[in-house]
């Protein structure tokens, strides 16, 4: 077609056209990130959710999809473990610890040079692959909690969250790579009988998928502080720190209140049951006038059949979903569950 006949010349159109693509990729990245700030992209973010009991060391991998990127040996806690096993919530090998929410937390070493002393400095991580990747240039915001163990003779001044691409390192020693996210230096993370909150922002540049929790300093630059307390065995002579209630949101209010949600809602007459689910997810409620939504780990609701204190979820896709729970005169509190085969 001749677009002079139209009195449109070539340019105009592709001015237009160029203008309309621009407006499609705004409204796209714009609704992408208002998806994001809905839900925390932490997966299983307080280690809630468990495969079977703990029972050893290096068991991290129980409360998956939370992995260990190097050969270090990180821990994982829950109150379902006997005390014996020295897993045990609150009753720790390491000391007294209850989580900050729930039943179940982590823990890993930040800085060994006493057990191995040596060119390599034995550091532990934990990992988890993001529930979806993050967009290039969107803030986000994160929180997590933090505990030094009542025998830690030790306490650090580098508690560091990296976002990034897989790592795998096939050592128990450093990962060399800069952390967005980092704890004030000089400020030695001591308090054995509280959670510490500890809070941090950064610009993403589009590639993280994974979230590393750790020490990532230089050996030579890394520093401690001897504390009160602890035993006396060598293998105390290292800061262990415990975790609980991991958030990333791209709003800036999300992770700031969300474990506050969470512990009010677990402070209701209200349950959900069986969690994980395979088809049909049941309400226990003391309140008859309540409302609730569901939505996947990227904040899409998913349209269910909600009749008489039961949720048809056969319709779902095996993943972690989240329940918005509205009761009258009260703010929205969130539960987690899953939906499993």
């Amino acid at each position: 077609m001749d677009l002079h006949l139209l009195g449109i010349e070539k340019f105009e159109l592709i001015d237009y056209i160029s203008s309309v693509v621009n407006k499609i990729v705004i409204f796209v990245l714009t609704f992408a990130l208002k998806i994001n700030a809905q839900v925390n992209l932490v997966p299983n973010p307080s280690f809630e959710s468990y495969s079977i009991c703990p029972n050893g060391s290096d068991e991290l991998y129980l409360a998956k999809p939370w992995f260990k990127p190097n050969t270090g040996t990180p821990d994982y806690f829950n109150s379902c473990a006997t005390i014996l096993s020295s897993f045990n919530v609150p009753n720790t090998g390491l000391g007294y610890c209850p989580a900050n929410s729930g039943n179940a937390i982590a823990g890993e070493v930040f800085y060994d040079k006493v057990t191995y002393n040596g060119p390599n400095i034995f550091r532990e991580y934990i990992a988890a692959k993001l529930n979806s990747q993050l967009i290039s240039g969107a803030k986000y915001y994160a929180t997590y909690y933090i505990r030094l163990a009542d025998s830690s003779r030790y306490a650090s001044d580098n508690v560091s969250v990296y976002f990034g691409d897989s790592i795998k390192k096939n050592s128990f020693d450093t990962i060399n790579v800069v952390p967005q996210i980092t704890s004030p230096s000089g400020n030695f993370l001591t308090n054995k009988q509280a959670w510490t909150k500890l809070r941090g922002s950064f610009v993403s540049n589009g590639s993280e998928k994974y979230m590393y929790i750790g020490n990532f300093k230089h050996p030579i630059t890394n520093d401690t502080i001897f504390v009160n307390g602890g035993g006396n065995k060598i293998y105390w002579s290292f800061p262990y720190y415990f975790f609980d209630d991991i958030c990333l949101s791209s709003d800036s209010l999300y992770c700031e209140n969300w474990i506050t949600n969470i512990k009010k809602f677990n402070s209701f007459n209200f349950r959900l049951y069986p969690n994980p689910v395979v088809s049909e997810l049941n309400i226990n409620s003391t309140s008859v006038d309540y409302r609730v939504k569901i939505f996947n780990s990227v904040g899409v609701e998913q349209q269910l059949d909600v009749k008489e204190n039961k949720i048809d979820c056969k319709s779902l896709l095996p993943s972690v979903y989240f329940l918005h729970y509205n009761q009258a005169n009260e703010p929205t509190t969130i539960y987690k569950f899953y939906k499993i085969e």
